[in-house]
């Protein structure tokens, strides 16, 4: 049952990182693209 316990803990762990990782990489993706329409080259 410990084991089962950990291994779901982390489970969700890498999950929500997983998460956080995409949710910046949108952020970035959504900052490039504002400062190219603000100031396009």
């Amino acid at each position: 049952m410990g084991a089962c316990w950990s291994w779901r803990e982390a489970e969700g762990e890498r999950f929500a990182l997983d998460r956080e990782q995409a949710r910046s990489y949108r952020n970035d993706a959504h900052h490039e693209m504002v400062l190219y329409q603000r100031d396009p080259v």
